[in-house]
């Protein structure tokens, strides 16, 4: 007995959620040509759409069937705005005249898909050794603070940490693995003496400021700059940011971590933590449920709870993470 279109549809779904987009498309496009009207099929399928025109397609089938789908709506006005931006351009390359007749073709590059999978950057752990951060890390960290706290700031809590070779003069934007934990850690413990307990609360601005930076800086950093994603179904985007960004932590920023899916909840999980490598705190992690808030509701609009179940710093074996997949609002 053939498949019905009920087998394809979960089959397609399963294989997009697991990040196998050509056999999503696969199965996707067995379902629309035996139900030109399957609204989900379109949907899920312009999720997994690998060219612009594709995308614009499976969008305008959705709205033709169900004019009031949001997700759809949403998925159109981006398309048009992608076209509205390479059409000025190709304008500003080759002339109006030029643009205007250009068909827009564009496939989406293997980051935009979430399909760049190029080797992590970061070298291996070397064990008895002190771990090194990227200097690309510390220019976000060191940014995204002089944001919350301005340019005096930051250069306060920099000296108080006994870090003045970083005053006014920030590492540069580069992945380099020069920077000792030990000189992460001191700034976040100076972080902490200058604003006791509010320091928690800073914290995660900061954690949202470095996701915010971060993204425009150094994508590679978080690792969720994948444009499709944003017309996956809800626990799709969730599954996919998460596992980017945790993926990118650990290859990348060259932090030991781990995440783990735990039915009604994710947990993040890191192993030897920048923030309180070698010292004690009395507030805990906190930069990185900013960093985690930030991302989810990039990728979904919406507020998930977040919040640091252990930490090293107060003598836990981890700092850990819950992270809930139903939106908080």
């Amino acid at each position: 007995m053939p498949p019905t279109t009920e087998d394809l549809l979960a089959k397609g779904k399963q294989a997009a959620t697991s990040g196998q987009k050509d056999m999503a498309r696969e199965f996707l496009t067995r379902v629309v040509q035996q139900d030109q009207r399957n609204e989900e099929a379109w949907l899920w399928l312009s999720g997994v759409a690998n060219t612009l025109p594709m995308m614009r397609g499976c969008l305008e089938r959705v709205l033709s069937i169900n004019p009031n789908n949001g997700q759809a709506r949403e998925g159109m006005a981006w398309v048009q705005a992608r076209e509205n931006q390479m059409r000025a351009a190709q304008a500003a390359a080759g002339g109006a005249a030029t643009a205007t007749a250009a068909p827009v073709t564009e496939a989406f590059t293997a980051e935009e898909e979430g399909e760049a999978e190029e080797e992590g950057l970061a070298p291996a752990a070397v064990p008895g050794k002190e771990p090194m951060y990227p200097s690309a890390g510390m220019y976000v960290l060191l940014h995204s603070v002089e944001k919350v706290t301005g340019e005096k700031g930051v250069n306060a809590i920099l000296r108080n940490a006994g870090l003045e070779r970083y005053v006014n003069n920030f590492p540069p934007n580069e992945f380099v693995y020069n920077i000792p934990y030990s000189d992460y850690s001191a700034f976040a413990r100076s972080t902490e003496e200058f604003y006791g307990r509010a320091a928690k609360a800073m914290q995660m601005r900061v954690g949202q400021e470095m996701y915010n930076y971060g993204l425009n800086e150094q994508p590679r950093l978080l690792g969720v700059a994948a444009t499709a994603m944003k017309f996956m179904p809800m626990q799709m985007k969730v599954k996919f940011a998460l596992e980017k960004a945790a993926r990118t932590i650990r290859e990348n920023v060259g932090v030991d971590c781990e995440l783990h899916d735990e039915g009604d909840h994710y947990v993040f999980q890191v192993n030897i933590c920048p923030y309180c490598y070698n010292r004690r705190t009395e507030i805990g992690c906190n930069a990185m449920i900013g960093t985690w808030t930030a991302i989810l509701r990039w990728a979904t609009g919406k507020n998930f709870r977040v919040e640091e179940t252990s930490c090293r710093g107060k003598g836990d074996n981890t700092c850990s993470y819950y992270i809930s997949k139903a939106p908080v609002d």
